[in-house]
Parts: structure tokens; sequence; C-alpha cells
């Protein structure tokens, strides 16, 4: 299977290429022209090198794939204003699946978020409950929130099958680090919902093979502790997945951990 990930050079994305080539998936990769690569870029059989706001780059990028793993997203700066994440996430999201509809592209696995960050009575539903954010993430929860309408759109209009992993905050459970190379020990950030970027990169796989009718989406976090938040039940029985890191040495400790 030929497959497309957007955002691939980035330092999630890393251990998703690796997963995937393993697995026998032919990889092209999606980034920006600036983008510094955290992945082997002998992996891929192509790197397409322009902007996921451009509808014509994106359409052409994916020409000839046969399935799409999303996982572009705005960072850095740039979320005090909409421009910059309504161009990315949302005008972005659009184009990759308008693209696949164009290109006959059955299937796209959509890397959203788990509000981990957000107080919530009893657990948190993938599919039924919305994401809501807090006013300092404000515009990129709704942006966030905005990706999986579209994807749901595609999926029940016109067919797109689309599995959504709405993952916890992602940090290395091998090495013990942060995206940022801090030790994990350090950072108390959504500790109550880490999931380990190997563990992600299993459930990209799993997803690319997963059987939908048209949309399904899962909570794919490590952290023991997030059980009690989120429907983890039903991403062990229906999706099949269980993080192998569940990083119990890093219990949450304090409100907004978890």
């Amino acid at each position: 299977m030929r497959v497309l990930v957007t955002g691939a050079l980035g330092w999630t994305a890393k251990a998703i290429i690796e997963a995937l080539v393993a697995e026998q998936y032919q990889v092209s990769g999606l980034d920006l022209p600036s983008a510094t690569s955290h992945a082997n870029t002998e992996l891929f059989a192509h790197i397409h090198r322009g902007t996921i706001s451009d509808y014509k780059f994106v359409l052409e990028a994916t020409k000839d794939m046969d399935a799409i793993v999303h996982l572009a997203v705005a960072t850095g700066g740039g979320y005090d204003t909409p421009q910059i994440p309504f161009d990315v996430n949302v005008r972005g999201t659009a184009n990759i699946f308008q693209s696949a509809i164009q290109n006959n592209i059955q299937r796209v696995v959509l890397m959203s978020s788990a509000p981990f960050h957000v107080n919530h009575n009893g657990k948190i539903d993938a599919i039924n409950d919305r994401l809501q954010g807090q006013s300092s993430d404000f515009m990129y929860d709704m942006t966030k929130c905005l990706q999986e309408d579209i994807a749901r759109y595609y999926a029940q209009t016109l067919g797109t099958k689309v599995v959504t992993l709405r993952a916890g905050h992602i940090v290395d459970g091998r090495t013990n680090l942060d995206p940022k190379g801090r030790a994990l020990e350090t950072i108390t950030y959504g500790r109550g919902a880490w999931i380990c970027r190997y563990d992600l990169a299993r459930a990209v796989v799993l997803a690319l093979s997963h059987p939908v009718e048209n949309y399904d989406a899962f909570h794919i976090i490590g952290a023991k502790a997030a059980k009690s938040h989120f429907d983890l039940e039903r991403t062990e029985t229906t999706f099949g997945f269980i993080p192998e890191t569940k990083f119990e040495q890093y219990p949450p400790n304090k409100k907004g951990e978890a």
C-alpha cells in the first residue's frame, strides 16, 4: 500500500514512518520546504516540499496514493490570530480530504488530540463528545475540532473511510524525554495523558487496516491514569490497541496534569 504522510519530517512522524516501512508500506512524505527532518529520509519513496494550504500542491502530492496519514498541524507561534491555524489546520485538512476524493483515495487516518486539559463529567467518548478547549488553547482546540468535523463530513457524505486518533500528549517512553529533549521526570504538563510516540506509531498502523464503514475515532493514550477520563476500554476492545508504555512511574499529582 502506498501511503502519504503529512508533517512527515517531524518528531512525532519519525516513529510512524519507521513503523510503516517495517510493515512494508511504501511511504511518501509531505512537509514544508523549511522543515528540518527528524526522520530518516532514505525511508521515503518521495518527499513533497510545499504547504498543505495549497490545494494544487496537495492534489499532486496525493496522486497515486492508496491512503493518507494526516499529521500536519500548525506549530510554534501564530495561534494568537486565526490566519495560520485556519490556513494549516482547517484549510489544509479540507485540501487533504478533497484531494482524497479527487484521487480516489478511500482511507484517511487523521491525527487529532485528546482533550486531557478539560474538566468533564464522566468518561470522554471519542466519537460523540466534541473537542472543547480552554481559553489558553482556544484557537488550537477549535481548529482541531473543525478538523474532526471535516473528516466526519467527508466520511458520512462522500464515503471516505476515516479513522481519527485522538492522541494524548506525545512523549518518548523509550528515552523518557519529551519532544524538546527534556527529562519526563521534570515535566508535569499532560502527565496523566501521555502517549509514547512509538505506541502511537503502532496505532497508526492499526488504523490503516481497521474495518470502518465510514467514520470511527479512538483515544490513544498510554498513561494508566487516563482510564478514568477517557473511553480507553473501547480503544482496547474495538480497535485492538493496548499501549506498551503506561508511565506508571509518572503519576499525576496536580490539577491540570490529567
